[in-house]
């Protein structure tokens, strides 16, 4: 196995967990909870971590190929990644705030984080 994998997984891991603290936070129904958003651009933005490395080292499956060819999504998130981990003065920074509004993003995501999850599971078994 590709040793960049298990690195790559890593980062996986920290998305993975920040959307499962997000979709717990709304299975309580605390939609309007801070930690709910919070998640929600932890898991983001660490995704997008994930493409980068991808990208980087270069790792083919047709599923998320497939994905990562909507340029103006992956463009989305790494606009969000961006919003999150580096100092904004507006409350809700504009990048933020144009992810939020594009119809279709979270099943674009959901799908994107699903085929991410399912390589891993097959590639490293864990």
């Amino acid at each position: 196995m590709r040793p960049e994998l298990l690195t790559l997984h890593r980062y996986f891991l920290n998305a993975s967990r920040n959307r499962s603290l997000f979709l717990s936070k709304l299975q309580e129904n605390a939609i309007d909870h801070p930690h709910t958003r919070i998640h929600l651009d932890l898991w983001y933005g660490c995704l997008y971590v994930v493409i980068e490395g991808w990208r980087k080292e270069r790792i083919a499956d047709p599923a998320i190929t497939a994905l990562l060819r909507d340029e103006k999504r992956v463009k989305l998130l790494a606009g969000l990644r961006n919003a999150t981990f580096h100092y904004h003065p507006e409350y809700v920074p504009p990048r933020a705030e144009q992810l939020y509004l594009e119809g279709g993003f979270v099943d674009w995501v959901d799908a994107l984080h699903d085929a991410m999850s399912n390589f891993f599971l097959q590639t490293i078994g864990h």
